[in-house]
């Protein structure tokens, strides 16, 4: 039954590539689905395992077969080994150095937003409440916009980025 209601959110595969990115998509999707469907915990690490091909699977048959027969595996411990290899620390802290530096640039607000969105997870420490996120967002657009956001009194990470997107939309149109 589980299962069967599992594969109906169709989760994604993984073959073990060295791209943390792929690594950590797959992970957060896969919890994603886990929490959709409230999963029960002692079956999170089987599904997930059993999506994993090609590397992976060796990769997680050696880590399971090293650990034994009688250990229980539980996620935050399957989470914390699949990190280890195939979405490192020394890149989780690559990419918080990208967030603390991150600025708009050339990029849309709405790029600099999924930019920021992504990268700001890295870096719960600089953006860990709204007021934080809101103005870490603002201090990162480009001056022109930021320039006129600052005048305004903005408390939230959306009424930012929504008076940054007016304001661009103003600014091209001049």
């Amino acid at each position: 039954m589980i299962f069967r209601k599992f594969w109906q959110h169709d989760p994604p595969r993984f073959r073990g590539e060295h791209d943390p990115s792929t690594a950590e998509l797959w992970r957060t999707e896969v919890e994603r689905i886990f929490d959709t469907m409230q999963c029960p915990s002692e079956q999170r690490v089987l599904l997930a395992t059993f999506l994993l091909q090609g590397k992976a699977w060796h990769w997680w048959s050696s880590v399971s077969r090293m650990a034994g027969p009688n250990f229980v595996w539980i996620l935050e411990e399957f989470v914390v080994r699949f990190d280890q290899k195939f979405f490192p620390e020394h890149v989780r802290d690559q990419w918080a150095m990208k967030f603390e530096t991150l600025v708009q640039g050339d990029m849309t607000v709405s790029q600099y937003e999924a930019r920021f969105v992504t990268l700001s997870k890295f870096a719960p420490y600089l953006a860990d409440n709204e007021r934080r996120r809101a103005r870490c967002f603002q201090n990162g657009l480009h001056p022109a916009l930021r320039s006129r956001v600052v005048g305004h009194y903005l408390m939230t990470f959306d009424q930012v980025i929504h008076r940054a997107l007016v304001y661009e939309e103003d600014w091209a149109m001049s």
